[in-house]
């Protein structure tokens, strides 16, 4: 059997991502949290950033946002909303990143993206990638 590769989901649902999950999630209460959590000028992770359904709202409550995502083709949808552009993007493997900076105050993983990871080992090297890039003595929440 073919491995998947990590743009395969991003890739075939670039086009309706917005329309099959725009309406299902508010993330009005998810941007509230993570901009009290972050703080004003603080950096913050998005694994999956996908669309930035999280990150542009984070962006403009002063939250400095990056995010990582394989596929080219979300990443070019978040890069057509109002403020995408202003969002640095790592386009990398969830399973397996190693980004230039290991400064961020927070990360996060919203809804299921962990679990679209193929399997314990490919989630457990994510979260230890993630790990590596918070900043020493963040904050616990």
């Amino acid at each position: 059997m073919q491995k998947q590769r990590a743009s395969t989901y991003g890739d075939a649902h670039a086009d309706v991502y917005d329309r099959i999950y725009g309406a299902r999630f508010d993330p009005e209460v998810a941007v509230a949290t993570l901009a009290e959590t972050a703080g004003t000028g603080g950096r913050l992770l998005e694994l999956g950033i996908g669309t930035g359904r999280l990150a542009i709202p984070l962006l403009h409550r002063g939250v400095q946002v990056e995010g990582i995502k394989a596929s080219a083709a979300m990443i070019d949808r978040l890069r057509a909303q109002p403020g995408g552009d202003l969002i640095q993007v790592f386009q990398a493997d969830l399973a397996e990143f190693e980004l230039p900076h290991r400064d961020f105050d927070v990360a996060v993983c919203a809804v299921s993206t962990l679990f679209m990871l193929p399997g314990r080992a490919a989630q457990e090297s994510c979260l230890a990638a993630t790990a590596r890039h918070l900043r020493p003595g963040g904050p616990v929440h």
